[in-house]
């Protein structure tokens, strides 16, 4: 549920600096958390895995409007679907072994996939993946 407190707010980084505009979510419980609003929402932000190659089923979209980040380290969760809507799914893929199964309904941000199976989520060593408090 979302309060009245939840929104968007001027913030500064570690308290210094220029403001950043932070959308806080969930301000009055026990777990807030905090988003950067995405000016162009789902339309330029979204991730797909298609289907083909060894992929069956639907392909999955997910747009995002807002990305969940860390106001101290400015890491973003590239995998909270809080303010995403992902569309298609479920996309299955075998592996030609047999042994091993993935079932896709959502698909992380600034993630992409190729029919065959493959990912490409950019330069592994700059990937930052928030902690869950």
């Amino acid at each position: 549920a979302t309060s009245s407190y939840d929104g968007e707010y001027e913030l500064l980084h570690r308290g210094v600096g220029p403001s950043m505009k932070i959308y806080c979510h969930n301000v009055l419980s026990s777990k807030p958390t905090e988003f950067v609003t995405l000016e162009q929402g789902g339309v330029n932000n979204f991730s797909l895995a298609p289907r083909g190659g060894s992929c069956y089923g639907n392909s999955v979209l997910t747009k995002f409007s807002k990305l969940r980040i860390n106001p101290w380290t400015l890491t973003v969760k590239t995998d909270d679907y809080t303010f995403a809507l992902t569309e298609g799914g479920i996309l299955e893929q075998s592996y030609w072994n047999g042994t091993r199964s993935v079932v896709l309904t959502c698909v992380p941000y600034a993630t992409a996939r190729d029919s065959r199976g493959h990912w490409y989520t950019g330069d592994e060593t700059k990937t930052t993946y928030l902690e869950d408090d």
